[in-house]
């Protein structure tokens, strides 16, 4: 099964504000900000990575 995904130029990313996103979860999300959030959780954010 190979899923493809769209991503619209003229939409921009909620997060880093990219051209060419796609509409996911009630969100406009580029492809690499999907790659770096939880996937199955748009909802939430993205995990923040403590650093000492």
């Amino acid at each position: 099964m190979t899923s493809e995904i769209n991503l619209d130029e003229s939409l921009t990313c909620d997060e880093c504000g990219r051209f060419g996103a796609m509409e996911f979860g009630g969100q406009k999300i580029c492809a690499d900000c999907y790659g770096t959030k939880c996937s199955c959780c748009p909802e939430f954010g993205r995990e923040k990575i403590e650093e000492d």
